[in-house]
């Protein structure tokens, strides 16, 4: 009988979070153990708040990439991340020196991504060049291997995006300027779960939807965008576009 339920047993489902950490959670309990170690108090509760965060960074991600390949049928889709307290901290050592802090897991996350088909890269506010040598020699580099260069969208990127000055007015054109039949907004949810008539939207969530209303001309199939702005949770899967909008709990800020 045994043996039967053994023949039985479930495939692990490679994307699968609790999969995740059985493959990758001991090495990155080691990283958050050693980053808490440079906290300048509370070194303990430190790293069970980093640890934390990282479980719920991994199941926001990898469930809603989950559902986007069982919708779009496992077409190649593409992930791009935001770095700033999404992927990385960064901190001002004096006026001009920028040091970053990349999260314990996300070399590991970049990795498994890009092991079961998907293409990653940036959508940021970071300046290009800057980031690119994090990349390459600095304290990103382990996600180097792994990006797709061809979706590396840094300040760069944003010339010729228009810079909204009124969020109320951005509010009250939303869906004049991304819903619609060929919008990547769906009206009716938007509607319904979003106060965006009147309401206060951050700088650079305005500047993000902007953006991917320029890039859907460029990026061929479904795309997922995870950042800690206020604005990926309208993203429903609508011609493709999927958001991952991380809560409070999932936002990298290191320790202090």
């Amino acid at each position: 009988m045994a043996s039967t339920e053994a023949g039985l047993a479930k495939t692990p489902e490679p994307l699968d979070p609790e999969n995740f950490w059985q493959r990758f959670g001991t090495t990155i309990a080691q990283d958050v153990k050693s980053l808490a170690e440079k906290a300048t108090y509370d070194k303990e509760q430190w790293a069970e708040k980093l640890w934390q965060g990282e479980r719920r960074f991994i199941e926001q991600v990898l469930n809603q990439v989950k559902q986007m390949k069982q919708k779009t049928n496992n077409a190649d889709a593409l992930v791009l991340f935001d770095v700033d307290e999404t992927l990385a901290s960064a901190q001002y050592t004096d006026a001009t020196t920028v040091v970053t802090t990349l999260r314990p897991s996300a070399t590991s996350l970049f990795s498994i991504l890009k092991e079961n088909g998907l293409r990653v890269g940036f959508l940021t506010s970071r300046k290009d060049e800057p980031l690119r040598a994090e990349l390459e020699t600095g304290s990103m580099k382990g996600l180097h291997e792994h990006v797709d260069y061809e979706h590396f969208y840094g300040r760069d990127a944003e010339k010729g995006v228009p810079r909204e000055m009124d969020s109320r007015m951005f509010g009250e054109r939303l869906l004049e300027e991304f819903g619609g039949p060929e919008g990547f907004l769906d009206d009716e949810y938007v509607k319904e779960t979003e106060t965006y008539k009147g309401a206060w939207w951050q700088g650079g969530a305005m500047v993000r939807l902007h953006m991917i209303k320029k890039l859907r001309e460029k990026i061929k199939g479904p795309f997922m965008v995870v950042d800690d702005l206020h604005y990926p949770h309208i993203l429903t899967g609508k011609k493709g576009a999927y958001g991952v909008e991380l809560d409070d709990d999932s936002k990298f800020f290191g320790p202090r």
